[in-house]
């Protein structure tokens, strides 16, 4: 199976930088191939690393980017980014009617602090793409759950994700 990893930055590409004394996206992609080794390594995944932003700070312009590198991408698509503004994305990405399979994927920790949160994100969206039937849309990946965006919901006093 092939799958595009979209990366756009987020809580789980934050380590903590002593000199600033607070947890910042890192400059480059260095956090992904930790990431990948908790994940099987039974699938081709061709990684795209388009933007490194905490999602409070995308815009519709970065959106319109993750779109548009979703046209030239595989037909199962797992994006990773931050939960703050996941659901603005997916509606975004969902208006475009993209005819293809696309799975937000966050963490509420960073990869560097607390590496099993992501990585059961992301095993759990390469997991449901294994599925026979799967059908076009926008999904999100959190806590156990990979469920449509809509039918997800972030619970900031729980601090996790939970069916709506």
């Amino acid at each position: 199976m092939k799958i595009t990893l979209i990366a756009t930055g987020g809580t789980l590409a934050k380590r903590y930088e002593p000199q600033q004394g607070e947890l910042v996206i890192t400059s480059s992609n260095d956090y992904l191939p930790s990431l990948l080794t908790y994940v099987s390594h039974n699938h081709q995944i061709t990684v795209v690393d388009i933007i490194r932003k905490d999602s409070l700070d995308m815009t519709d312009d970065d959106r319109e980017l993750i779109a548009q590198t979703l046209v030239t991408s595989d037909e199962y698509i797992i994006i990773l980014h931050g939960t703050d503004t996941m659901h603005e994305s997916a509606s975004f990405l969902e208006q475009k009617q993209i005819k293809k399979v696309i799975i937000f994927v966050g963490a509420m920790h960073p990869l560097s602090i607390l590496p099993f949160d992501g990585a059961m994100n992301l095993g759990s969206a390469i997991g449901f793409l294994q599925r026979d039937e799967l059908s076009f849309g926008v999904y999100i990946a959190m806590h156990g759950l990979v469920k449509p965006y809509q039918n997800v919901v972030k619970n900031k006093k729980k601090g996790l994700f939970e069916c709506r």
